[in-house]
């Protein structure tokens, strides 16, 4: 008899606190988010810190010049020529995971800001000041997601664009100066995504990118076309939403 109420107290009893941990437990590695098949990224970003190494060889009414020039700065660096001074960028990211492991999508950048320049020809010296620069960065890219932690995701980017830019002197300049710069570019990539919630992410990606510039920049009345190889390391800070897949 005894055993026949035990059995039927068991019957009616509610579910065992072992199930409910386990849909509990469910719910909280869901809120700590990760890259689920089908997801889509949209997403903010802004350079925090570049470096750049600009080399080129070119030839100017037929003296043979050299340059090199070392630049770094709090945001992008750069664009266009040779120039001493820094511009903000700031842009978008649209992805779509293929797998949880195979993200592909883009990344458009917008910069502006000024700096100067330097043409050397000969034992001839001409520096030129510009305040209005400009740059569109349109990059393409492959990312493989590793999941590191329930919370965050290593990834490993690889990438090609194309980079277009141009500046102008201010009107008061003493110097008249233009410079127009067109640059393929394609390079390596890591960073790290941390998601807050399922759905949104604080990102991070340290870069490098190898650019062919194709510059050509008059100074006062004098034209000249270069080759420019561009050399730019670069840290990221972006925040990104996902939605779709799982979420």
């Amino acid at each position: 008899m005894i055993s026949l109420g035990l059995a039927c107290l068991l019957a009616l009893a509610p579910p065992t606190t072992e199930g409910s941990a386990s849909v509990s437990t469910s719910n909280a590695s869901s809120a700590s988010g990760s890259i689920d098949k089908g997801d889509v990224r949209l997403g903010l970003n802004g350079g925090l810190f570049s470096y750049t190494i600009l080399t080129s060889s070119d030839e100017v009414a037929g003296v043979e010049t050299r340059s090199s020039v070392h630049q770094w700065g709090l945001g992008f660096t750069g664009l266009g020529a040779p120039t001493a001074g820094g511009t903000a960028m700031f842009g978008w990211t649209a992805g779509y995971a293929i797998t949880p492991n195979i993200e592909v999508g883009g990344n458009l950048s917008l910069a502006f800001g000024g700096g100067r320049f330097t043409s050397e020809v000969g034992d001839m010296s001409t520096e030129a000041q510009f305040d209005r620069t400009f740059a569109t960065w349109i990059q393409p890219y492959f990312h493989y997601n590793m999941q590191v932690a329930k919370p965050l995701v290593l990834v490993f980017e690889a990438s090609v664009g194309f980079l277009y830019g141009h500046a102008n002197s201010p009107p008061d300049a003493m110097v008249e100066a233009r410079q127009r710069t067109l640059a393929p570019t394609f390079g390596p990539g890591v960073g790290l995504n941390f998601f807050l919630t399922k759905n949104a992410s604080i990102d991070l990606m340290f870069n490098y990118n190898f650019g062919l510039l194709s510059e050509q920049s008059v100074v006062d009345t004098t034209t000249a076309d270069a080759d420019i190889n561009a050399h730019l390391i670069m840290f990221r800070l972006g925040t990104s939403i996902w939605m779709g897949g799982n979420k």
